[in-house]
């Protein structure tokens, strides 16, 4: 991979040399021989240096921590296994998994909460109810109600958790989530954020209950329509069709979710992939529904 040919110097140095730049176009306040021995020595910098000498490269910060990064997060790491081992509905490696935790405690998080993301999708599997005790519920709560902003693993702990949640805990989750959001975000929090909202959903729907689903999309009525929001517009013009499908077998917003996903596959084929298996897992036949397309 490429993280491991390459130290955080020698990475810098090649960016540098990328760029056609010299020691002197990017060192900053800082002596030739102290980013010369950065690069060929892997000598240790000031966080804010490195980012003075990163300018000149047009270089962003982010994208050279996720350059060295890329083959040792350990939170990329877990998900990648979890979702692995979650869609074959492989069981005894997901309770491997959470041996990895196995001495974790309630008090240590965000550790924790990892541990609580595997217990629910071994709940999943196994299909048992309630996934969460009413502590666990607790303190899933308590995390995420804690005061002050929310960053990519609260949205990701709640992404992954929601479907797993009493009706009680989710109603004041998703308004308080909704609320950190238009707050404050960064992009990469997006797909955790709209994941949210898909998970809840496809919860309320499969429990046959469909006010509560579409009561869920007024909180987000308002958005304002850019980036992601383009997704969640999509997402509630999903539901808002689905519900009177499963209700009544309503053939107008048969025909109209037709046209959506047709539209879907044109734009997104991934999110229609996305939609096609949401559909199946609430028993709506996609080719009945987009054979209305007339």
């Amino acid at each position: 991979m490429f993280a491991d040919q390459f130290t955080c110097g020698n990475l810098f140095r090649q960016i540098r040399e990328r760029r056609h730049l010299k020691i002197a176009d990017v060192q900053g306040p800082l002596h030739k021989t102290s980013v010369s021995f950065f690069e060929t020595k892997d000598a240790n910098i000031r966080l804010f240096s490195l980012m003075e000498i990163l300018k000149p490269t047009m270089t962003e910060p982010q994208e050279f921590f996720e350059l060295i990064d890329q083959t040792h997060s350990q939170l990329r790491r877990f998900f990648r296994e979890l979702s692995t081992l979650y869609e074959s509905l492989d069981l005894e490696g997901l309770q491997m998994l959470l041996t990895d935790y196995h001495e974790i405690k309630r008090s240590e998080t965000p550790q924790y909460m990892l541990k609580l993301i595997v217990m629910s999708c071994i709940a999943k599997v196994k299909e048992q109810i309630p996934v969460l005790s009413a502590e666990d519920e607790e303190c899933i709560q308590q995390f995420l109600l804690t005061e002050g902003r929310w960053f990519h693993f609260e949205y990701l702990v709640y992404a992954n958790l929601c479907h797993s949640l009493s009706n009680r805990v989710n109603d004041r989750l998703l308004r308080h989530m909704v609320n950190k959001y238009q707050e404050f975000h960064l992009s990469r929090y997006d797909e955790a954020f709209v994941g949210a909202f898909y998970n809840i959903s496809a919860r309320y729907l499969k429990d046959a209950d469909y006010d509560r689903a579409l009561s869920m999309l007024d909180i987000v009525a308002d958005f304002p329509v850019k980036n992601t929001a383009l997704y969640l517009r999509h997402h509630v013009a999903f539901i808002r069709l689905a519900v009177p499908i499963l209700k009544y077998q309503d053939q107008d917003a048969k025909k109209k979710l037709a046209a959506l996903l047709m539209a879907t596959e044109i734009i997104d084929p991934k999110l229609y992939k996305t939609n096609m298996a949401w559909m199946k897992s609430l028993s709506l036949d996609p080719e009945a529904i987009l054979n209305n397309i007339t």
